[in-house]
């Protein structure tokens, strides 16, 4: 399971809520990244791209202890443990730091939703995933995993959702099947 790498242009903007307010928490120190660290996280999506996620993990685990406050790099580690355990219940704490720090963090927002409904927490997998449509109406993966929770209890509505998901991208497949 693959998701979406988050890596680093050259001049990044520093991570964190874009008002300097979290939901009930200070104002997070902004990240002052500087080339070698960019470098180092870029050498970790790397190896998440070469399936290496276990050593990925270590590169986004030590870049998250020295910059706490760098968002951006707790959504890689996530994602790498997620692939590196496939426990989708590991990689929930870290997402949840992320969103308590900026809650308007789109990927964050996307990837809890994912890790929820991979930990078969499906309710709260929902309410992520409508997070995530919402913050970003165009997001077909986020349309179609809103889709995927309401499959069961709600089929009626998941159809909908799979139609929204294919709307946005005509050749979804797995909407397609579902729908």
């Amino acid at each position: 399971l693959l998701l979406p790498l988050a890596g680093c242009p050259d001049d990044p903007p520093a991570s964190g809520p874009k008002d300097g307010k979290g939901a009930g928490t200070p104002p997070v120190e902004p990240v002052r990244l500087t080339p070698a660290l960019i470098a180092e996280n870029n050498r970790g999506v790397g190896l998440m791209e070469q399936y290496r996620y276990d050593q990925a993990r270590r590169v986004f685990a030590a870049l998250a202890k020295d910059q706490s406050t760098w968002l951006d790099v707790k959504v890689n580690l996530a994602i790498a443990v997620l692939n590196d355990t496939q426990k989708g219940a590991a990689a929930v704490p870290i997402l949840e730091q992320v969103v308590m720090a900026d809650p308007e963090h789109a990927a964050a927002t996307y990837c809890l939703g994912i890790s929820l409904f991979h930990a078969n927490r499906i309710p709260a997998a929902a309410i992520q995933f409508r997070r995530a449509v919402r913050q970003d109406p165009r997001d077909a993966f986020a349309t179609y995993f809103m889709a995927r929770c309401l499959e069961q209890e709600q089929p009626a509505e998941a159809t909908t959702w799979y139609q929204k998901a294919l709307g946005l991208e005509p050749y979804f497949q797995s909407a397609h099947y579902r729908c």
